[in-house]
């Protein structure tokens, strides 16, 4: 059972110019076990930036099988697995198998990315989507048990207010070839 103090009620605006997509996002998210803030603004974030309907959470924190976030079609197959931060190389490896599209969303500069980048180009479906680290930092300082924010993608940029204040990060996407661009 969750503990009621590690339970988020989530509502996100989202307008993504690019795509010409405005919606507003209202949902309960509850922070694993072992997971830690930064993770889940990660999880939200991505939660929010991919365009689809029938977005599912999955049990978050070390040792989990499923993806952060998934979307599946009728027949249980994983159209988008999205997982935040740094996975091991075997989980996106199984990963790759499991889905059409791999997204990862993590920091740019990380340590993670530095040994992995390579590998993880080769594989023709995983794409990285890749923040400044000082703004998941900030974000995962500032969160409260009722979230609620602005989220604007522009091009490479993503500005995201809260209450109080206004943040803001260059996106960097990875994709593994220049024919396969994903629309997030």
């Amino acid at each position: 059972m969750t503990d009621k103090s590690s339970i988020f009620k989530v509502h996100i605006d989202i307008s993504n110019i690019d795509q010409h997509r405005y919606d507003h996002l209202n949902f309960t998210v509850a922070l694993g076990r072992q997971e830690t803030l930064a993770h889940m603004v990660m999880r939200l974030i991505a939660y929010a930036m991919i365009p689809e309907d029938n977005l599912l959470f999955g049990q978050s924190g070390s040792g989990a099988v499923e993806p952060d976030v998934a979307v599946k079609d009728y027949d249980d197959h994983y159209i988008y697995w999205v997982d935040a931060g740094f996975p091991s190389m075997s989980r996106v490896k199984k990963a790759s198998h499991q889905a059409d599209n791999v997204l990862i969303f993590s920091v740019a500069g990380s340590s993670w990315l530095e040994d992995y980048q390579n590998e993880l180009m080769q594989f023709k479906n995983v794409h990285l989507v890749l923040f400044q680290p000082e703004l998941i930092e900030q974000l995962a300082a500032e969160i409260e048990r009722n979230v609620n924010w602005s989220l604007v993608v522009d091009g490479n940029r993503l500005g995201l207010s809260d209450s109080q204040q206004f943040f803001e990060s260059n996106i960097t996407r990875l994709e593994p070839r220049a024919d396969h661009c994903m629309a997030i």
